[in-house]
This record gives structure tokens, sequence and C-alpha cells, in this order.
């Protein structure tokens, strides 16, 4: 499986019910196949802006990087997305599913913090 360079990610997803196991409660989307209507994160001034978002699930949120200083996007667990660091103009892109809140942080910069509250369509 060949993944672009802008959208290398390690995923890790905790163990679910077996009710739950076909579904991710989030997906990582490929940033240049975001929809239109993708919500946008800056990050710059080393923080993240909004820093907290209220949407509906099936949502994709998109985190574009315009400090020098490279950031990522990580979700801690029971869900674990570790972003891949994205360097000045580079993107990370995530769609949320199920409803709940889901903080996040850079992890090179623990003091940068964000949440996305996503509630059922």
């Amino acid at each position: 499986m060949k993944l672009r360079t802008l959208s290398v990610l390690l995923v890790t997803l905790a163990t679910f019910s077996s009710a739950a196991a076909n579904a991710n409660p989030v997906d990582v989307v490929s940033p240049s196949e975001a929809p239109a209507d993708a919500v946008k994160v800056d990050i710059e001034k080393m923080k993240f802006s909004p820093s907290t978002l209220d949407i509906a699930a099936g949502t994709v949120v998109v985190w574009t990087n315009h400090d020098a200083v490279p950031h990522n996007v990580y979700l801690p667990a029971p869900i674990q997305v570790v972003g891949q660091m994205l360097r000045a103009g580079q993107s990370l892109a995530l769609k949320f599913n199920e409803p709940g809140d889901y903080s996040y942080i850079c992890s090179p910069h623990p003091y940068m913090k964000g949440k996305v509250t996503v509630k059922a369509k």
C-alpha cells in the first residue's frame, strides 16, 4: 500500500465491542480528497484556531500548519490517532464518525490543545 507523504499517519484504534467493530470513530482522509464543506482548523502562532469545534457526525476536519515549526495532531487513548509532523503548508484531515468529545494536542507542544465535540446527525 503506497501512502502519500502528506497523509502518512499512524492510526491505532482501541478494541471496541463486537457491535462497533465495523465502525471507526475517526478515519484518516487524504487532505486532497477532503470535501469542500470540511471544517478548517489553522495551526499558527503555536495554537489551534479555532481550538474548539462542535460538528455533526460524518464531518471532516482539516488542520493546516501555518507555522515554521512542525506540529501534529494527537488524539490520545482510547482512540489513538497520531498524525505525522506537519511542516508549514501541510495538512491532516480526519473524519469524525461517532458522537463524543475528542480532545487533542500537538504532542511535541502539549500546551497546544483543542477539542472536537461530535453530535449525532
